[in-house]
């Protein structure tokens, strides 16, 4: 049991020096369960965001924060990441509460009870509130990050001069242009299925992000024994644009794949290729009301990385549609983390799956994408502010929209949704 959390503001700096005699401040708020763990929790945040110790460092000041009319009912909206075996996962939680140290306490009760997180897993969150009469008033986001065993949780702010909030800006691993190829060592190896790994590719710099940009991929780049030319195959990563230190493909075996089939061959220290991003789509917060995602087999990633943008961010209100054909159950790809984001957001997220050679046990759709299927679920063609994307093989291509001319030009609009009335400025085909 966590016990009862208190806000506190904790403000901390350096020891001033002759060098520098007015260091900066730093502010944060904590959620913990007494003034020590405050403390404490205060000098593990300020060592990993700006290297400063308790050594090297005091603190100015520590108050307890009161909350403003609490005796209301709020809505409180918290945007969370977390640790897992499996990866680094990012979640939306909400709950209703009176007061910001209630609903925190019922986040760590949540994700303990639900998801079996520790504690010390959570990294980071966002939270938003509102008072529950104007639910859809726009809410300031408050920044903050939770600890690890002391329970705490700090709210991460830089001042000098002028309080203004200072982010943290990141290296970027990828920047286009002229950039060139850049060769990143495999650091650890998932099967997934039979067919299909996730691969997990480590940056020199361990602070730095990838550089990719939503609706974007990476080439990857291989020369064959004997071959005359390089292999060149366009990968979208599977992993948070703003994890740092790494980035994951999940990648399934094709057979005569020449690129699949030699990154599946890849052993941990060995290294690989990449060269980026590779912008697709131009994606914006809340640009559609709507948008429909028609994905066939690993199509599914840079339609996860949309789906995962969209959910990530509280101010984005879009509404999602997948439809996700496959062979069998165990090549739906990202299965588990598709299926948590359909239960924690049911009103904007609805998935439909469809098999080829499904089990007995098998309950979703069977068969393969029709005309009657789209029919049901997508939204009418009258509707505005829809999108619909489609990736995938191309026999999905040419059964659903028709295939590309070339990567920048769409082509004409074919197939099921051309026969249902959408128009080619409706759909983009990545």
């Amino acid at each position: 049991m966590i016990g009862r959390l208190t806000e506190y503001q904790v403000i901390g700096r350096h020891l001033p020096t002759e060098a520098n005699p007015t260091p900066k401040l730093y502010r944060m708020r904590i959620f913990a369960p007494n003034t020590v763990v405050a403390k404490s929790r205060f000098w593990y945040f300020l060592t990993q965001l700006r290297k400063v110790k308790k050594a090297n460092g005091e603190i100015v000041s520590l108050n307890v924060i009161s909350e403003k009319r609490h005796l209301k009912v709020k809505n409180f909206g918290i945007w969370i990441r977390y640790d897992s075996r499996s990866g680094t996962h990012n979640m939306y939680k909400e709950f209703r509460e009176m007061s910001r140290t209630e609903a925190v306490e019922a986040l760590y009760q949540d994700m303990a009870a639900r998801h079996r997180a520790r504690f010390g897993s959570i990294h980071s969150f966002r939270k938003y509130s509102s008072e529950a009469p104007q639910a859809k008033k726009s809410l300031a986001p408050i920044y903050a990050a939770v600890g690890i065993t002391g329970l705490g949780v700090g709210l991460y702010r830089y001042y000098s001069g002028a309080a203004a909030e200072v982010p943290i800006e990141r290296a970027k691993v990828f920047t286009g242009g002229e950039q060139g190829w850049v060769d990143l060592k495999l650091s650890e190896i998932e099967v997934l299925s039979h067919n299909t790994k996730r691969l997990r590719f480590e940056f020199e710099d361990k602070e730095a992000v990838s550089g990719v940009t939503i609706a974007s991929a990476l080439l990857t780049k291989f020369k064959p024994e004997g071959a005359k030319k390089a292999v060149l195959r366009p990968y979208t990563p599977t992993s948070d644009e703003d994890q740092p230190g790494y980035l994951d493909l999940v990648v399934k075996v094709y057979p005569n794949g020449p690129m699949s089939e030699h990154i599946h061959s890849l052993n941990v220290d060995e290294r690989l290729s990449f060269k980026g991003p590779l912008p697709k789509y131009q994606w914006e917060t809340n640009k559609h009301d709507h948008i429909t995602l028609i994905a066939g087999g690993t199509g599914i990633t840079p339609m996860y990385q949309l789906i995962r943008q969209i959910f990530k961010n509280p101010e984005d209100k879009t509404k999602v549609t997948l439809v996700y054909g496959n062979v069998t159950e165990d090549d739906i790809l990202l299965k588990k983390e598709l299926y948590e984001l359909e239960n924690t957001y049911p009103q904007r997220f609805k998935a439909f799956y469809l098999l080829d050679k499904p089990s007995k046990e098998w309950t979703g759709g069977k068969g393969y994408i029709t005309k009657e299927l789209l029919k049901t679920v997508l939204p009418e063609p009258k509707e505005e502010n829809q999108k619909i994307f489609v990736c995938g093989p191309p026999g999905l291509y040419n059964a659903v929209s028709g295939n590309k001319v070339s990567p920048k030009d769409q082509g004409e609009l074919s197939g099921i949704l051309s026969e249902l009335g959408y128009n080619k400025d409706q759909v983009y085909k990545f």
